[in-house]
């Protein structure tokens, strides 16, 4: 949140006046009085220019599904003015203030922009006016020649220094970076990086390196944002915990519309794990006290490339990381209330609503400001976006350089998680460079759809054909024909070829006709479970001077990754009843909806957790019946008095494996044994080795009277004792009757 100090202003203002000049124009706020602006400035905008609540303001650190750490998203302003002899603004630089009621010492820089569009009406009457911040421009910067400059000496260096020596250069160099508006961006100097102090090393082998490309890897790696402030200064901006006071909390008078959320939170995250260009997982740290965290994962980090797995500095590195990001709490909304711009995106806040019965047991939530839009001149409204799924973001490493943002599921068919369309940011790159060069490449297929059908154990898939690459006249690259290689385990080649081999994969369709699967899918039915496929879309050109003799030019591809796994859901334990040493368990497991269950198995182990069935003192097979939903079973034989733990493994036809939460149980003793007067010896064997606890009750004695007077008989006494018995082991009990029935104690047992 700004520090501002008449932030009440904008809910409780009576006239809002706007400024706008060209960027770094001093402007002097004079109390109670319009600001002063030097004589001789190129232009001043203010609001008897502007046409009625024309202004509109979008603001974002993270419009993606789900929080993706070191992302870079432009802020956007836009509006209308009267065309009265302003001179164009396209291309240049501009501050917008704001002040209220006509009281400049409440002076508030909206921000600074470059100006992108300076469009008129058909009448001339008026100009659209639309810029962006200095993000727009810095994502595309070539930082090549400083990357390679100031990593040239070999070492690593501290990434808040070379945060600091790449904002100097920007600064120093822009002047010479084509036709760019000059740039006065500055590092916020209370910008505070968990990892500031980790050094880092040349491990970019690139011809291109993008400002964009560099800092989204340093943010990632710092679970931050890159964001330019109202001041034009660039931020590194971390979520602040959900425990932290909020910067705003809006209630009933301040939203304008009924409150919008999802009655769920998206979760703070448990566990970070790093994996290499290999598909190899180097690194992880998480949450001990987790049992299921939410993993983030981050795929080949370049900060971490030169890092062997057990780098102590990396894991310390990733904790510091793991304590910045592992609080963040909040529930997915959107709230529309009244504008304060003094709530800068990344800042969190409270929503407190009246509930709408007397049942409803809540009546506020959190949240972050991910998205804004602000609207209005004189009558503010903001709009408060924030996105998240009901479990903290899982992204899927697939292979190679092949980096995934959010794994799209499969959206029929009861497909499982493994349907990702992937991308390469240094491709696009380059495909654009080429472009700029001269050469004639096709745009990627669009509109591509996959859908696993895990049922039919298929892929299908649709996408549309691209257009004609014309701007190259009289040389054209036309479409000429669309085909879909396959690969098992890795992406095929992504590249020109002529033959299969080169394709590093199977071609399982070549079409000519445009179209032809935008509407009905190509379908894959030839694929096995329980492993990864690759299909690369790989539109084809014909240049015009190709006709005669065709060679087609395979030059941007769009591949998608299949993962046919088949994922067992857990079972789960429901109860658990000690009879003795019999222990009875009561459980649930999934019905399956392709497949069988080849094994169920009940580990149970004394005083710690089975790791496995090997791992357990004793297993036992449970009965399955399909048609029903909750299962019963026993396991017998256990030790008296003891602690299990008890574990349900399965596993299908495939050999996918799950298992449950482990449930402890403490057993009783075994069933005893009675023996009444029968007046004859009886024999107890020992059914197995063990320490036996032995009752005893004394008979009671007879009943005295002399004819007038009777007493009752006094009753015998008892006594307790253990013994250590072995199997098979022998006592003989010789139970006494009342009046001396039965010989009492005069019993002599056999010679045995």
């Amino acid at each position: 949140m700004i520090e501002y100090a008449y932030r009440e202003k904008f809910r409780d203002h009576k006239r809002v006046d706007w400024i706008v000049v060209p960027a770094g124009t001093v402007i002097t706020p004079v109390s109670g009085e319009d600001p002063d602006i030097p004589e001789g400035t190129a232009y001043i905008i203010d609001t008897e220019h502007l046409i009625s609540e024309s202004i509109s303001i979008k603001e974002s650190i993270c419009s993606s599904k789900n929080l993706k750490f070191g992302q870079m998203e432009e802020s956007y302003i836009s509006f209308v003015i009267a065309n009265d002899n302003i001179p164009s603004l396209a291309d240049e630089m501009i501050d917008i203030y704001l002040y209220f009621d006509q009281d400049s010492d409440t002076i508030f820089q909206v921000g600074q922009y470059i100006v992108d569009k300076d469009q008129y009406t058909v009448d001339r009457r008026q100009r659209t006016i639309q810029a962006f911040d200095a993000i727009k421009t810095l994502k595309d910067w070539d930082i090549t020649e400083w990357y390679n400059s100031y990593f040239g000496d070999g070492q690593r260096h501290m990434i808040g220094l070379v945060l600091v020596s790449l904002f100097n250069w920007i600064r120093d160099e822009q002047d010479e970076y084509k036709d760019s508006p000059k740039l006065p961006v500055y590092l916020n100097p209370d910008y505070v990086l968990c990892n500031g102090l980790f050094a880092i090393g040349r491990t970019i082998e690139s011809d291109t390196i993008t400002f964009g490309f560099f800092m989204n890897g340093l943010l990632e790696f710092n679970g931050c944002f890159g964001h330019i402030g109202r001041d034009g200064r660039f931020n590194c901006l971390t979520l602040s915990s959900y425990d932290q006071n909020p910067v705003r909390t809006v209630t009933d008078t301040f939203r304008l519309s009924p409150a919008s959320y999802e009655d769920i939170n998206t979760w703070g995250i448990g566990q970070i794990d790093v994996y290499d260009r290999n598909n190899i997982k180097k690194f992880s740290v998480q949450n001990t006290a987790k049992k299921h965290p939410n993993i983030y994962v981050m795929a080949d980090p370049f900060v971490l490339a030169d890092r062997d797995a057990g780098d102590q500095d990396v894991i310390a590195a990733l904790k510091k990381m793991h304590e910045v990001i592992i609080h963040l709490n909040y529930t997915p909304n959107q709230t529309e209330c009244t504008g304060d711009l003094s709530v800068e995106v990344g800042d969190r806040y409270n929503v407190r609503f009246t509930q709408k019965s007397e049942y409803d047991t809540k009546n506020w939530y959190r949240s972050y400001v991910l998205e804004r839009t602000f609207n209005g001149i004189q009558s503010f409204k903001d709009i408060y976006t924030a996105k998240g799924e009901k479990k903290q973001p899982k992204y899927i490493v697939t292979n190679d350089r092949w980096h995934t943002g959010d794994s799209a599921s499969a959206t029929d068919g009861n497909g499982t998680n493994g349907v990702s369309i992937l991308n390469d940011e240094h491709d696009r790159r380059l495909i654009q460079l080429l472009r700029n060069l001269g050469f004639r490449i096709l745009d990627e297929p669009s509109n591509v759809e996959v859908v696993y059908n895990k049922q039919s154990a298929q892929a299908e898939i649709k996408w549309t054909d691209p257009p004609d690459f014309i701007r190259n006249r009289p040389i054209p690259a036309t479409w000429a024909k669309t085909i879909v290689v396959r690969k098992e385990g890795t992406p095929p080649l992504h590249q020109w070829g002529v033959d299969n081999t080169e394709y590093g994969g199977d071609i399982l369709v070549t079409s000519t006709t445009r179209d032809e699967y935008s509407e009905t899918p190509f379908i894959d039915d030839t694929i096995e479970s329980n492993k990864r496929y690759y299909y690369a879309i790989m539109p084809g050109s014909l240049y015009k001077d190709d006709e005669t003799n065709p060679i087609y030019h395979y030059n941007w591809t769009k591949v998608i990754s299949v993962d046919t796994q088949r994922i067992l859901t857990a079972p789960t334990i429901m109860g658990l009843l000690a009879d003795g040493t019999t222990v009875g368990i009561v459980w649930m497991v999934p019905v399956l909806e392709v497949g069988s269950y080849e094994n169920i198995t009940l580990a149970a182990k004394k005083d710690s957790i089975p790791k496995s069935i090997a791992d357990a003192d004793k297993t036992t097979q449970l009965p399955y019946d399909s048609s029903k939903i909750i299962q019963s079973a026993s396991m017998s034989g256990l030790d008296e008095l003891s602690t299990y733990y008890f574990v349900i493994f399965i596993e299908d036809e495939l050999g996918n494996t799950a298992s449950s939460e482990p449930q402890s149980c403490e057993t009783g003793r075994d069933e005893g044994y009675n023996f009444d007067y029968t007046g004859s010896i009886q024999t107890f064997t020992a059914p197995k080795t063990g320490i036996y606890s032995l009752e005893t009750w004394g008979a009671q004695g007879g009943n005295a009277t002399d004819g007038t007077n009777s007493a009752r008989g006094g009753y015998g006494a008892y006594a307790y004792g253990e013994v250590l018995l072995t199997q098979g082991e022998k006592l003989y009990i010789n139970v006494g009757g009342q009046n001396g029935y039965g010989g009492g104690g005069n019993y002599t047992p056999p010679n045995e």
